[in-house]
């Protein structure tokens, strides 16, 4: 078979393996410094299972922008599509079911706790006479279905 491909580049290819082609390729992006601290970012929240949008990137990368001194940096939709295609991030539905508490709320399940206690021994209510009504004005943040997150390779 006859292509435009020279043998030793296609040997070096079988050598390297499949990705070998599209690593490397392409120019550096512009604005490497404020993509490499972005990235920690996004790192860090996922970590901490934190859901990520387009909208809180941009916003943080135009904050590491101004941090950094860089004026031009627009932080555009096209700019988050490249900075997306280049660390392998894609939209995913958020499969958690749950969130992690935060801190303080240890606390404030603690408080409650103790006045519950306090007040049934006060009063001599029993365990059994104390009832749940979810009809209070109380309610946890409702997280997003979806977030950003490194693309799954399967093999």
């Amino acid at each position: 078979m006859m292509t435009s491909v020279p043998e030793s580049t296609v040997r070096r290819w079988v050598k390297l393996g499949p990705t070998s082609q599209t690593q490397n390729s392409g120019r550096k992006p512009q604005f490497e410094a404020i993509e490499k601290d972005l990235l920690r970012l996004f790192k860090q929240q996922r970590l901490n299972g934190i859901p990520l949008t387009n909208k809180y990137l941009i916003q943080e990368a135009r904050k590491i922008a101004v941090g950094q001194g860089i004026k031009d940096f627009l932080g555009t939709n096209s700019w988050l599509d490249g900075f997306k295609r280049r660390h392998k991030i894609g939209y995913r539905k958020s499969t958690h079911t749950s969130q992690k508490l935060k801190a303080e709320s240890k606390e404030e399940l603690q408080n409650f706790q103790d006045k519950l206690t306090q007040l049934t021994s006060t009063y001599h209510y029993s365990p059994e006479a104390v009832a749940n009504i979810d009809e209070c004005g109380l309610f946890y943040d409702n997280p997003p279905n979806f977030t950003l997150d490194f693309k799954v390779k399967f093999n």
